[in-house]
């Protein structure tokens, strides 16, 4: 859903960044300017676009559609009923022409994949209960000409709570049919319509105000899909960053958007952007993204990835280890994980930094079937087993992350492009030889959620941080162990808040929300896995945090295939998706998953898929009486002595003969039946 205001050209650069044939788009075009109705059609119908899924609303079902008006949210959801009609999807993404692409919309589509029936906001919506906000939800605001007016008050409410957030999301069908019929909505937000849309921000507070009061609250997540950018603002990691004699626009406005097209798919600028800014962005969307990195992760090292992946699978499946060949990788999508693997790592007061974030893999390759002779197509899903951030249960550090991408990179060594994705890499590994670590550490008191506190699988912290032992610093230690086991640096670092700590309401306790980013030095790290150790040592000592990193030597002269073998490990696989001619498959997913992958799970029964003869005769069980009985005609044939027993029991005097007729009918459809079985199940 696309809502257009004044910018036909930023619209049609949108479209065709995000356009594919299989999905549909309806675009709602600011009623108040005739004229970009038309040049827009236009450029439309001028372009290379089918018009078989770009759907524009027509003119009596548009609307005018000032910025903070209840006609913002009523033209989207007018794109959202005819969304409804227009046949099968899983989710609405709603958008607007300042939304430029960061990423390949296949790579939103595959992130998206895992969580049907779920929607998803920008940042956890704010409840409106404190008294500051609630004058705000007393004043009746309403639109008129394109303006915004305040015109009257209206008495508080305490049957609904108002919560508000940003408007753009992804929101599952299911949830957009409630949102549209009123039928389906509860009688307290049908009674509340006029309270909602004479909001002060209604296109901030209607739908998430509406989600989080539905039957829906349940099923929603917080992802940073979309994001927005200041080019003037750096980012808060970019003061670690080498600008390497580059424009200030360069180093606050490019690093900031590579940083933010790991974890976001979409981002808004607060101001038009310089057309540089806005064609290097739009470029990432083209694919341009995976160019930043492939040094850092060549095409061998993805398949050698499905290569490890095909033989975990087939060891678990116990078929032959040559019985499945990697012939070519069609698709290779690097997402990140729209619902944290750790459940920690969900805290609101984590939210901010949402570029630091968890990675999956999404992989469709062909592979060969040596037996059969036959090709297949495989999907795949893939998570790095190292992760750049870890979560904590408890005590009140709450998240630290750890960079090794940034001590390699000097001003004077060229063989770099001055775009390189540092500090937050999707890539379970560093570059060896580094000089320099990056360290986060996020403290809060925030109260940790009980799915934290049971779930939470990391090593136990007996004695953590707390900052109820906190005066105005802390001393920590840090050491790091090389891969032969050995103390290669230490230092001790002095953490000094004084200040820092801040009151959210007049009337709440004070709670802390601290963040603390130093770099360690230590030269020369050789490749290997290392392993991070951290502990405060005044005014208390805690337990040791134990961070594990490996490190790779990208720049290698040697044999790069066969030391790229041993980085394979670093990915566990999740889930094996196999699809044949015939469309019959086997779902396969690692004991080693993550239990706190936070996925929907559904059971799926799925056929079996059966590679070879040699492979039917390896399987036991049940499954290999069922294939034997379907096969040698024995569902027929028990039907028809079943049949025959009745005959003889009951005697033909007491049939009447049209019964008889139906009875040998039935049975000639049940041998046409077990002769479609024996074609689809055994003819393969």
């Amino acid at each position: 859903m696309i809502m257009v205001h004044d910018g036909y050209q930023q619209t049609t650069d949108l479209l065709n960044a995000i356009y594919r044939e299989e999905f549909l788009y309806v675009i709602h075009i600011n009623k108040q300017n005739p004229d970009l109705r038309r040049e827009l059609n236009h450029l439309i119908s001028q372009s290379n676009f089918p018009s078989h899924n770009i759907y524009i609303l027509p003119e009596e079902r548009s609307f005018v559609t000032p910025f903070s008006s209840y006609e913002n949210v009523r033209a989207q959801l007018e794109g959202f009923s005819e969304l409804l009609c227009l046949g099968s999807w899983d989710f609405v993404i709603s958008l607007s022409e300042n939304d430029i692409p960061l990423r390949n919309i296949d790579d939103l589509a595959a992130a998206l994949s895992p969580y049907r029936g779920f929607s998803f906001l920008s940042l956890p919506p704010n409840s409106a209960k404190y008294e500051e906000e609630s004058a705000l939800n007393d004043i009746v605001f309403s639109a008129c000409d394109g303006f915004v007016y305040k015109v009257a008050h209206k008495k508080p409410t305490s049957k609904i709570r108002i919560f508000r957030t940003s408007g753009r999301g992804a929101f599952s069908r299911d949830f957009t049919a409630y949102l549209v019929n009123e039928t389906k909505r509860s009688e307290v937000l049908n009674d509340h319509q006029f309270y909602l849309q004479t909001d002060i921000l209604p296109d901030e507070s209607y739908i998430s105000t509406v989600l989080m009061n539905s039957p829906h609250r349940d099923s929603v997540y917080f992802a940073s899909i979309f994001g927005t950018m200041d080019i003037e603002v750096g980012n808060y990691l970019s003061e670690f960053y080498i600008c390497k004699n580059h424009s200030q626009l360069e180093c606050s406005g490019i690093e900031e958007l590579i940083s933010k097209s790991h974890s976001s798919f979409f981002v808004r600028f607060r101001s038009q952007p310089p057309p540089d800014i806005r064609a290097f962005t739009l470029s990432l969307a083209k694919d341009n993204y995976y160019g930043l990195f492939e040094k850092y992760f060549p095409p061998i090292l993805q398949r050698l990835i499905v290569e490890d992946a095909v033989k975990r699978f087939l060891a678990k499946e116990k078929l032959p280890s040559n019985n499945l060949h990697v012939e070519s990788i069609v698709k290779f999508h690097i997402t990140p994980s729209l619902v944290p693997r750790d459940p920690c790592c969900s805290s609101h007061s984590l939210t901010s930094y949402s570029e630091i974030t968890d990675f999956t893999y999404w992989i469709v390759a062909n592979l060969f079937n040596s037996t059969s002779g036959k090709y297949i197509e495989a999907r795949l899903m893939v998570q790095p087993s190292l992760q750049n951030r870890f979560c904590f249960s408890d005590g009140d550090l709450r998240m630290a992350f750890i960079s090794p991408w940034i001590g390699h990179l000097e001003p004077s060594d060229r063989q770099f492009s001055r775009f390189t994705p540092e500090i937050i890499m999707p890539l379970p590994f560093g570059p060896a030889f580094t000089d320099d670590i990056l360290i986060n550490l996020f403290f809060s008191t925030e109260v940790v959620n009980s799915k934290c506190k049971t779930d939470h699988k990391g090593n136990p912290i007996l004695s953590p941080m707390n900052t109820k032992n906190f005066t105005d610093f802390i001393i920590v230690n840090l050491r790091l162990i090389s891969p032969n086991y050995e103390e290669k640096c230490a230092t001790n670092i002095l953490l000094n808040w004084k200040n820092e700590e801040t009151k959210t309401t007049s009337t709440q306790q004070k709670k802390r929300a601290i963040v603390k980013s130093f770099v360690m030095r230590c030269n020369n790290m050789e490749p290997g896995k290392w392993t991070l150790q951290i502990r405060e040592m005044e005014p208390v000592k805690s337990d040791v945090y134990h961070f594990p990193l490996y490190l790779f030597d990208i720049q290698t002269s040697g044999d790069l295939a066969s030391q790229l073998n041993e980085l394979v490990h670093l990915w566990d696989l999740k889930r094996f998706l196999l699809l044949n001619n015939e469309n019959s498959f086997k779902f396969f997913e690692s004991e080693t998953q993550d239990e706190n992958l936070d996925i929907p799970k559904k059971k799926i029964k799925l056929s079996d898929f059966h590679n070879s003869e040699n492979a039917k005769h390896q399987r036991s069980g049940n499954s290999d009486f069922h294939q034997w009985f379907i096969c040698t005609g024995g569902f027929a044939s028990t039907f028809s002595l079943c049949l025959l027993i009745v005959l003889v029991y009951y005697r033909k005097s007491r049939f009447h003969q049209n019964l008889i007729w139906v009875l040998l009918l039935s049975m000639i459809l049940i041998v046409l039946l077990q002769i479609a079985l024996y074609l689809t199940l055994c003819g393969q």
